[in-house]
């Protein structure tokens, strides 16, 4: 029973060290980038790359942007097929470019690819931009976060 409790105790102090260390070590603005066509992340943040444009010009977009040396962060497609028919989409990059990444570079180029089979003859939902841009919203935050976790956790 004490093994247990010391375990536990053990196990918390743990827990709480890398709480602690994940809220230094957490992703600030300028540790990467937003490539957005999304309003509500455009007034939230300033480290963004606004495109005027739909879904598929934030993956072109970004394409650019890796071809040029940035990384991608989060995946540039939605998980579900009912957010490919957004008109918005934000996608989080390394804020500055190095060598250019070739698996950054296969997966936003098949990624394209596979939007416009997936697409096909069907239109984005327009109608409803609003509830996409505030979806869009919480899983770029959750990818902001996600981050810096990833960053905490990396450097145990």
């Amino acid at each position: 029973m004490a093994d247990c409790i010391t375990k536990n105790i053990l196990d918390k102090n743990y827990t709480l060290g890398i709480a602690k260390e994940f809220e230094k070590e957490r992703s600030s603005e300028k540790d990467f980038l937003i490539i957005t066509n999304n309003s509500k992340i455009e007034k939230e943040f300033s480290n963004i790359i606004l495109v005027d444009g739909d879904f598929k010009d934030v993956l072109k977009k970004t394409r650019d942007m890796v071809h040029i040396g940035y990384k991608m962060i989060s995946y540039p497609l939605a998980a579900s097929i009912r957010m490919m028919y957004s008109p918005t989409r934000s996608i989080l990059i390394s804020a500055n470019p190095q060598e250019v990444d070739e698996i950054s570079m296969e997966i936003i180029d098949d990624s394209i690819q596979k939007y416009d089979i997936t697409m096909g003859q069907r239109n984005v939902d327009v109608r409803n931009r609003k509830d996409y841009e505030i979806i869009d919203y919480d899983l770029i935050i959750s990818a902001i976060k996600e981050n810096g976790f990833m960053k905490c956790i990396n450097k145990i």
